[in-house]
């Protein structure tokens, strides 16, 4: 089932059931229950990003190593990052998947440039990472993951309480329509670990007592229990743009009018990157999203990349520029659950050897890079790139390229910021980005031949078409100090 499908599917069924009243503990949970459904089918897609590096053939004694190592590792992230109760005006809640080595420290291009940008307003400012903690962060970080599995096992010890009366209509439907068991157990554990967390952010935002709360993707589990928190404390949660949103995005479009006042673990705000997205937000959720509670706030990262200047981007660039020593690049950006070996192989084997290829892994996939890459080189019998592509800086990768190719991802969007055209091997692809593929920025591949002869196009007048294409996409960066005053109106 297609991501557009699924998601009409569920605005459905919302529409023509009682949702919002459907309570757990005193809040309402079908936020939850509607991502958690969307989530899990996608991630039932034919799985691509196997593990080949042994996985569970590995035996007992190394993984019980490894259990101990990691807990390890995020006690010394506490002990070493600063404490997540600190007094901010504005607190962040991201995961350290995202960081990007920029220079001598890791970044976290989604939330790092607005930090910044706020303390250079005078605003306290807070980072709170999920995930094993990754050195040399910028300072302002606090790594909270080990106190979040502590409070995981404490809840794993609390008994279970009778399934909720709205459960059956839930299960039953989803049978029906979905073709998917929704089993009990695992919906009541996703709702638990919400309640759990609030109760850890709660205590932690009752102690920092910001203005905002900001996370970087609103659905998680994690994030929806801080959203709870922030909102039993009357702090305002936003949601931060960290990738494509659009009309056929479960978590983005297809809401109902929320009951009166609100869902508890939705956010009050949604801070976009330009037009485009904030009409679709505005446009595919009638009654539940006003126009007021969309601002366009830009790419902060994306703009420091596309428009130059900042000496931390020299390294990426110069090194880019000697992996490609002048050969034509193309980069493709995989998605974890979207099948692309046949696809991708097949093209790549029809095209010149001396064509570079990057190929970045997305942060949920398990391949090992090193393995991977040669895997592939043996595959196609092409100079293939996984390691610099994974671990170098997209956006560097996106200066250097002349073609992107991907499943649906969002780096399509942020590739016509740098006058890169896209071939989009799925067809969600061709659905979330119809409107780029009418202008001809973005091409649905059809075949191996027209496929072969897009990606062979050199065009100066193509790259300036993705430019002005992305100037409703990307806006330039908002006032962060009009971003925060705009929490009061």
């Amino acid at each position: 089932m297609l991501r557009e499908e699924l998601t009409a599917k569920l605005s459905d069924f919302e529409s023509k059931q009682p949702v919002g009243d459907w309570l757990w503990h005193g809040w309402r949970v079908w936020p939850v229950v509607r991502t958690r459904l969307a989530l899990a089918l996608h991630a039932n897609a034919p799985p691509e990003s196997r593990s080949v590096s042994g996985g569970e053939s590995n035996g007992w004694f190394a993984r019980r190593l490894a259990t101990r190592l990691q807990r390890l590792h995020r006690f010394a992230g506490e002990k070493l990052t600063r404490r997540p109760d600190r007094r901010s005006d504005v607190v962040f809640l991201s995961t350290t998947r995202r960081n990007q080595r920029v220079g001598r420290e890791l970044l976290n291009p989604v939330v790092d440039p607005w930090a910044e940008a706020l303390a250079g307003t005078g605003a306290r400012t807070s980072v709170w990472d999920l995930g094993d903690p990754r050195w040399p962060s910028i300072p302002g970080h606090a790594s909270i993951q080990r106190a979040m599995d502590f409070e995981r096992r404490a809840m794993g010890a609390a008994s279970p309480g009778p399934t909720p009366d709205w459960f059956e209509r839930l299960a039953s439907w989803a049978t029906d329509n979905l073709e998917a068991d929704v089993g009990g157990p695992e919906v009541e554990r996703d709702l638990r670990v919400v309640e759990h967390s609030a109760r850890l952010f709660g205590e932690w935002l009752g102690r920092a007592e910001p203005r905002a709360l900001v996370l970087d993707c609103w659905y998680g589990r994690e994030a929806m229990g801080a959203t709870l928190a922030a909102h039993r404390l009357g702090i305002p949660a936003v949601d931060l743009q960290h990738g494509i949103q659009g009309s056929g995005h479960p978590a983005y479009a297809g809401w109902s009018p929320p009951p009166a006042g609100g869902y508890e673990v939705f956010p009050d705000r949604f801070w976009v990157w330009g037009e485009w997205d904030a009409e679709s937000l505005i446009q595919s959720n009638p009654g539940a999203i006003a126009p007021e509670d969309v601002s366009v706030a830009g790419h902060r990262w994306l703009s420091s990349w596309r428009d130059g200047g900042d000496p931390r981007h020299t390294d990426a660039i110069e090194r880019i520029a000697r992996l490609t020593d002048g050969r034509r690049a193309v980069l493709v950006t995989l998605q974890a659950g979207v099948p692309y070996r046949e696809t991708l192989l097949s093209l790549i084997r029809q095209m010149p050897r001396d064509w570079t290829w990057f190929l970045r892994l997305h942060g949920r996939m398990r391949d090992e890079p090193q393995q991977l890459e040669a895997e592939l080189r043996r595959a196609c019998d092409r100079e293939v790139d996984v390691v610099n592509a994974t671990r170098l800086p997209l956006h560097a990768l996106m200066r250097a390229c002349a073609w992107h190719v991907t499943g649906f991802s969002t780096c399509a969007l942020e590739a016509l910021a740098f006058g890169v055209p896209t071939l989009l091997f799925n067809p969600s692809g061709e659905h979330a980005f119809r409107r780029f593929v009418e202008q001809q920025v973005m091409w649905p591949h059809q075949s191996i031949t027209a496929s072969q002869s897009l990606l062979g196009r050199d065009d100066p007048h193509l790259a300036a078409a993705c430019r002005r294409a992305a100037r409703r996409v990307f806006a330039d960066p908002a006032s962060p100090h009009l971003l925060l005053e705009g929490l009061s109106s």
